[in-house]
């Protein structure tokens, strides 16, 4: 499946804009992703923050640090063509 079959002329194609905009860095972040799961975790681990409040910022910290590595190593012509 390659990009251009999310935007197509379908009326709801420009509602999936951002989801197109994230197809080259998906398989990046997916295998990146972990290592910041698990130290985020850890750190947010002794302070007396409610669940979703711990989610929030694991979750949010995780999808930023994989992006943003992702991004940088897809500046590396040879790390680009592996993820």
């Amino acid at each position: 499946m390659s990009p251009r079959d999310f935007t197509s002329s379908r009326p709801c194609a420009t509602r999936f804009a951002a989801m197109v905009a994230a197809v080259p860095f998906a398989y990046g972040a997916y295998l990146l992703h972990y290592i910041f799961i698990i130290w985020l975790q850890y750190a947010v681990y002794d302070y007396s923050l409610s669940a979703g409040v711990k989610f929030a910022i694991v979750f949010a910290g995780t999808l930023a640090m994989s992006w943003a590595l992702t991004v940088m190593l897809r500046r590396i012509s040879v790390v680009a063509g592996m993820i």
